[in-house]
């Protein structure tokens, strides 16, 4: 992988419901870089050393794309993306070391991959082509989340059950809001404390540890073991509504 002297296509922070990709590669150096580029240009990414690692987080957590090498130990590329692609919509961009004959491309795309890009690669271009792919995937049809007998609508901001609206404070809503939108990723404290104009709230993760133990009991049968708001370690806290129908 070359990194460029500038910094990049978007020199700023990821936006909170910027697109989320899986990058999987068994080069903890490699990862690394193109986990601080990607995030460079507005995106969050996420990393797995392993097939089985990333089958784990695809288990946990909805991503928008997952960009996998093909030389692994255990599970390779080719294999995952094909398991990828018939249990999931997410799409895969496979990266390989194995040169630009067609017989290697023809593998990976027959496997499902969305595209296939060749070692050494420019950033820049990952980029681009993540674009490029993010726009040809329809949107999934909208409407409320539905958490077991209670409904989020991101469009009004209201919490409701059979109808009936359920009061939510300021500072609840905006976590809630927050969370709902990024349905199934996980956001930090920092996150979820910033205001309107995305300033920090000074007192943010405190806000925001009351605001998630308040919705809990309206949101959970049993506050103690969330079924629908959850605590990541080491990451904050993830919404997980009901799939689409």
């Amino acid at each position: 992988m070359r990194m460029p002297e500038s910094v990049g296509i978007l020199s700023v922070a990821p936006e909170i419901d910027a697109p989320h990709i899986l990058f999987v590669d068994d080069d903890l150096r490699i990862r690394q870089l193109l986990q601080a580029f990607l995030r460079d240009n507005g995106m969050h990414c996420t990393t797995a050393e392993s097939a089985a690692e990333a089958k784990d987080l695809l288990g946990l957590f909805a991503f928008d794309l997952v960009i996998s090498d093909i030389m692994m130990p255990g599970q390779d590329g080719i294999s995952l993306t094909s398991e990828i692609c018939e249990t999931l919509q997410t799409p895969v961009m496979i990266i390989s070391a194995l040169g630009t004959s067609s017989q290697n491309r023809n593998r990976g795309l027959a496997a499902g991959a969305d595209d296939y890009v060749t070692k050494p690669y420019d950033p820049d271009e990952i980029v681009y082509r993540i674009r490029n792919i993010l726009k040809r995937i329809p949107e999934e049809k909208s409407g409320p989340l539905r958490l077991g007998p209670l409904a989020y609508s991101t469009e009004r901001r209201e919490l409701t059950r059979n109808g009936e609206n359920i009061p939510l404070t300021d500072t609840e809503n905006r976590v809630l809001y927050r969370l709902a939108i990024n349905a199934n990723h996980p956001l930090s404290r920092r996150e979820l404390g910033e205001g309107e104009d995305n300033q920090p709230d000074t007192h943010s993760d405190r806000s925001v540890d009351i605001a998630v133990s308040r919705l809990r009991r309206k949101l959970e049968a049993s506050p103690r073991n969330p079924r629908y708001l959850k605590t990541v370690r080491n990451k904050g806290y993830i919404l997980l509504p009901e799939p689409l129908p």
